[in-house]
């Protein structure tokens, strides 16, 4: 589906295959087969072996789009696997994607090609975009040739850069899709493992150049192994094991920034207020079971567990903070009455949102509030360069009071609520 690429995709294939071919020596250079495979839902056979690289490039530009929006590119690597076969000659497998792949998550395919990509010795180099820090999804833009916005947003399936998530999704209110773009400074997992473990390499296509410092992020790489693989060794680590399951805790329980229920909204607000009391309980023997970590634990880990270990618990001194003021916002707005629209403002949703303009907060609040600006503070500082130390400089922006007010939302409105 990468239609305005394709051009450039074929010029390119065309310039980097001339480029190999004047390295070979002359029997190598007739040696050289090219196939093609395109995939979405289904892969199809575009071009058997050739050995004319320039109709390889043609062959590139009539590929046509898959109008499913679905790709399975396990699917599609076992399927170019099993029709091109060339014994007794390296073999390597270039594949080309914006995206993870819709079927990467199943753990038997993965492994099924993992293994096939060994026994063939085929080397996989992965051309594809730079995953989100921790955050599956990332809002884009349709753009012209030239980068110009021609359309509107939507969320594209990136992945994250890991096995399974280290790390809360950078957090707006307790809504984990932010649309707060952070890169991850490498490849979404499955495509990187594969790549990795069969000798290739995973390729990041960038539009604009690297936010991080490429020295300092090396000792930041995730762990290029299998998901059983990464299970059994996050289960024998006990640090790690904390933090995962803080993680998980925290994703069972969330309150809601958006009050949908106008017509009933005293008793939302109730169900809502009891949510985020629930959640603090969490959020309070999570500081607890890491605050308790012995510091020898920490001290033997990898640089990228560190990290994880310390923006962990800034996220939780945060999260307490915003939880005990959103359980006061809404206990004043029940005992005071909700804030009124003003005249002729549509209306049907209420907002809690920060006040970042806001001056003093309740004296028992203001230590809660100290405490997650300085541990915040410390991971911008000691992390500079990484997603790390981008995620907690986003997270500051964003710790403050809150407070609610009435607004309206084109997806909530419904017949009979009050506008």
């Amino acid at each position: 589906n990468l239609a305005r690429d394709r051009r450039l995709i074929a010029e390119e294939v065309k310039s980097k295959i001339g480029e190999l071919t004047a390295r070979m020596s002359e029997r190598q250079a007739k040696r050289l087969q090219l196939a093609l495979v395109s995939f979405g839902q289904k892969p199809t056979l575009q071009l058997a072996p050739i050995d004319d690289p320039a109709v390889l490039g043609e062959a590139i530009r009539r590929v046509k789009s898959d109008p499913s929006g679905i790709e399975n590119v396990i699917h599609a690597i076992r399927f170019a696997l099993d029709k091109i076969r060339a014994p007794g000659k390296r073999k390597f497998l270039l594949l080309l994607t914006d995206e993870e792949g819709s079927d990467t998550r199943n753990d038997t395919l993965v492994d099924t090609a993992l293994a096939e990509l060994k026994r063939s010795g085929t080397r996989l180099h992965v051309f594809g975009k730079e995953a989100m820090f921790q955050q599956r999804m990332v809002r884009e833009w349709l753009r012209d040739e030239r980068g110009e916005r021609i359309g509107p947003s939507e969320w594209v399936p990136r992945g994250i850069e890991t096995a399974r998530q280290e790390f809360f999704t950078p957090d707006w209110l307790f809504s984990p899709y932010t649309g707060r773009n952070i890169p991850a400074g490498f490849g979404s997992f499955v495509l990187s493992m594969l790549s990795r473990q069969s000798g290739g390499a995973y390729y990041i296509l960038r539009d604009t150049p690297s936010e991080y410092d490429e020295a300092v992020l090396v000792k930041y790489e995730p762990e290029w192994v299998t998901r059983k693989e990464y299970s059994t060794s996050i289960n024998r680590n006990k640090l790690r094991r904390s933090i995962r399951n803080v993680i998980d805790n925290w994703s069972k329980m969330r309150p809601s920034y958006w009050l949908t229920d106008v017509d009933r909204i005293e008793e939302q607000a109730t169900k809502e207020i009891a949510k985020a009391e629930r959640s603090l309980k969490l959020v309070e023997r999570g500081i607890a079971e890491l605050e308790s970590t012995p510091r020898k634990l920490w001290k033997k880990e990898t640089d990228r567990w560190k990290a994880n270990y310390d923006l962990t618990l800034a996220q939780l001194y945060k999260f307490r903070f915003l939880l005990r003021e959103y359980v006061i916002v809404l206990k004043r707005c029940l005992k005071e009455g909700f804030p009124k629209p003003r005249k002729n403002q549509k209306f049907n949703i209420y907002r809690v949102y920060c006040d970042v303009r806001a001056g003093a907060v309740a004296v028992r609040e203001v230590k809660d509030l100290k405490r997650a600006a300085e541990a915040l503070e410390y991971v911008a500082k000691n992390y500079k360069g990484t997603p790390w130390g981008k995620a907690a400089e986003h997270e500051r922006k964003y710790l403050s009071p809150l407070q609610i007010k009435p607004g309206f939302h084109a997806q909530s409105a419904r017949p009979g609520t009050k506008m």
